[in-house]
């Protein structure tokens, strides 16, 4: 009988204690951004999407539950517990999974190297360390699966989380009813009744969109780089480590043509098509790519290498690759906005600038404004408004005043809200930084670099 290598003993020894490790892990990835805020004397809540909702949450009109119970949630939630939802969702829906994979009788190692890799992903970080629609989404579909896997009692309890499941996006509800889909065939085993199941989700699918006006997939929240959201490594808002991608490819190779495999290349697709449509569904896309590089790197475990040697720098190489992700995506949490500055100037808006202003920023400060400031920005990503998408790229590179003040007194722009991070990307030479000077320009109010310029308009008095 042959020993074990010391590599995978020293493995088998985090494997045995999975589950202590697992939320040491969690505690520590999770906790770490609410302490950097802290110290930074940041809201504890953060990401533009999170603020959306917030919004929502002031504002709600019964129809947008269909859409998106998250702002429902939030509105029973005092102001000063919403930063915990998120650690909440994340720690249930972990046991939820746990609980579901001994069920199923799922290796120790997989769901060890799955839950290990997902937690340090920065796509998994991000997205419980903000209010997302998708880490509620996920916590229903685990607690609808694991309520129709206790007996028969708590199956009809399951029709409740599920149901709720299916109040979110398309691409959301397009998952859940694949899933269920696949579970009811599983079960059944009757071919011949595959159409009839499809059917009816696509007709649910249609009649959701045409009756409520889904929208396909969230978003998007931030100005998308197809690169960058993908791989965190390129300092996109989230994403995938570059080492995870690598594992994720050995592990198509090694499942390529393994049976008890093939249901996961059936979210492949969709999921790919859903990204390239709109970069938010990373989390998603995350979930899958880690599944896939777990079984890759206990394929690199198992297999017997000629060199020991190479064996173990290679996989020291990969575990300090994922971990410097990890460790880059933490130290830039600190720039994420709203800065304590940037409240501090929008909340002054709110008191002191008139109720039907108009404020011109950047796309992604739009939420931001909607909430602290309680103003109207004048273009938010998620609307999808051509036309003021255009105008927002006229003015940001309007070269003259006489090609900048008609746009904005055509468009009613009487506040224009500038941060640190916008005015490192735009020139002082040109443009809307250096027509600033103009005289009908007036710096109201600033703290630490973010300001806010008043616009006066011809017509005013």
């Amino acid at each position: 009988m042959k020993s074990k290598q010391p590599e995978n003993q020293y493995f088998d020894f985090f494997i045995k204690h999975k589950k202590n490790v697992l939320i040491v892990l969690l505690l520590i990835l999770l906790l770490t951004p609410l302490l950097i805020n802290y110290l930074h004397q940041k809201p504890l809540i953060i990401g533009e999407e999170s603020y959306y909702h917030l919004t929502l949450s002031k504002q709600l009109e019964p129809k947008q539950f269909f859409n998106n119970p998250l702002p429902f949630l939030l509105s029973f939630l005092p102001e000063q517990t919403q930063f915990l939802l998120p650690l909440a969702l994340a720690f249930l829906t972990i046991f939820l999974i746990f609980s579901l994979s001994k069920t199923k009788k799922i290796s120790s190692r997989l769901i060890f190297f799955f839950f290990t890799f997902l937690l340090l992903t920065p796509a998994f970080i991000f997205t419980y360390i903000t209010l997302s629609t998708y880490a509620l989404f996920i916590f229903l579909l685990a607690l609808g699966l694991y309520l129709l896997n206790k007996g028969q009692k708590n199956k009809y309890f399951s029709i409740i989380p599920l149901v709720l499941a299916a109040c979110f996006d398309l691409i959301s509800t397009f998952l859940l009813l694949t899933i269920l889909i696949i579970i009811h065939f599983k079960i059944k085993k009757k071919p011949l009744a595959l159409p009839w199941l499809i059917l009816p989700a696509l007709i649910f699918l249609i009649l959701k969109r045409l009756l409520f006006h889904t929208p396909l997939v969230y978003g998007p929240f931030h100005l998308q780089q197809s690169l960058a959201d993908l791989i965190s490594d390129f300092g996109g808002a989230a994403g995938i480590g570059f080492f995870l991608i690598i594992l994720a490819v050995i592990g198509l190779t090694v499942t390529w043509k393994r049976k008890n495999f093939y249901l996961a290349y059936i979210f492949l697709p969709p999921l790919i098509i859903a990204y390239i449509y709109n970069t938010q569904t990373i989390f998603y896309l995350s979930i899958l790519i880690t599944i896939f590089a777990a079984i890759g790197f206990i394929k690199l475990l198992e297999r017997e290498w000629l060199l020991v040697t190479l064996k173990k720098f290679t996989i020291l190489l990969i575990i300090l690759g994922l971990i410097f992700s990890t460790l880059t995506f933490l130290n830039r949490v600190s720039l994420n906005s709203p800065t304590a500055d940037e409240v501090d100037v929008l909340t002054w808006i709110n008191r002191n600038m008139p109720n039907e202003a108009i404020v011109f920023s950047s796309p992604e400060n739009s939420y931001y404004i909607s909430y602290f400031a309680q103003r109207e920005p004048f273009y938010n990503l998620d609307t999808k408004n051509k036309w003021r998408e255009e105008q927002t790229k006229q003015i940001f590179e309007a070269a003259y005043i006489q090609d900048l003040f008609p746009l904005l007194e055509k468009n009613k722009i009487s506040l224009i809200y500038l941060t640190p991070k916008m005015k490192a990307q735009l020139s002082e030479e040109h443009g809307l930084l250096f027509l600033l000077q103009n005289e009908r320009f007036k710096l109201f109010y600033s703290s630490e670099g973010t300001e806010v310029w008043v616009f006066k308009s011809v017509n005013q008095n």
